[in-house]
């Protein structure tokens, strides 16, 4: 928006400090809107963001946004405000993959909808090694981080390592600070604020390991980082 002149505003959580009621925020007049679905929501219902003017409706990283349950609802919910006070609302979803539940819910959706594809690149990168480890359970898996990826990794660089849920990343975060290993984590329940400062302090080299779940799997860019787990 800095050079073009289009005004946007952005639905997220305030952190607690910028903690305002929704009663007492202005109306929402921005050309762009950017934000999480839950905050759209919120604003919709309390009249703060018409819904009657919106032209374009925007789902990045669809797969998510419509095949997770609390996402789906809160989309289904917004498509339906959208369209029943604006009428001819044009829809875009993008994202890397959808499965068979996004792909019956988009035919739904949009009877006559256009499917853009973009070639498929090889993911692997020639000068990427991968490696597969098999161990019997999570304790394990914690010695495999420890004595064999953490090894090689504290020499040559850093190391994100990829878990599944919020809970893997705070138990393998506790695991390795007693360890002595210093150590960053970043998931969901973290506001926008706290996210920033995790990511650049790991930019910044201030920890050699960065634990996250799929918060940061697409659009991160770490040069630094040696090893991926």
């Amino acid at each position: 928006s800095k050079f073009t002149g289009i005004t946007c505003a952005s639905a997220i959580s305030p952190a607690l400090k910028d903690y305002m009621p929704i009663s007492k925020m202005a109306p929402v007049t921005d050309q762009v809107v950017i934000g999480t679905s839950g905050t759209l929501i919120k604003w919709i219902t309390n009249k703060k963001l018409a819904t009657r003017d919106i032209k374009i409706l925007v789902f990045d990283e669809a797969d998510h946004m419509l095949a997770e349950e609390n996402f789906m609802s809160d989309s289904k919910r917004i498509m339906r405000d959208i369209q029943s006070s604006a009428g001819d609302c044009q829809l875009l979803l993008f994202s890397a993959t959808f499965n068979e539940k996004v792909k019956d819910f988009i035919t739904k959706v949009i009877k006559k909808g256009n499917q853009i594809f973009v070639k498929k690149e090889d993911l692997t990168l020639d000068k990427v090694k991968q490696y597969k480890v098999r161990v019997p359970d999570e304790i394990a898996k914690i010695e495999v981080i420890r004595d064999k990826i953490f090894e090689f990794g504290q020499k040559v660089g850093q190391v994100i390592i990829f878990v599944r849920t919020k809970i893997s990343t705070k138990n393998l975060h506790n695991a390795l600070t007693k360890e002595d290993y210093v150590c960053s984590s970043i998931q969901g329940s973290l506001d926008h604020a706290e996210r920033e400062k995790v990511i650049q302090e790991f930019k910044d080299g201030y920890t050699k390991v960065l634990i996250s779940t799929d918060l940061l799997a697409r659009g991160f860019d770490q040069s630094q980082r040696s090893i991926w787990s």
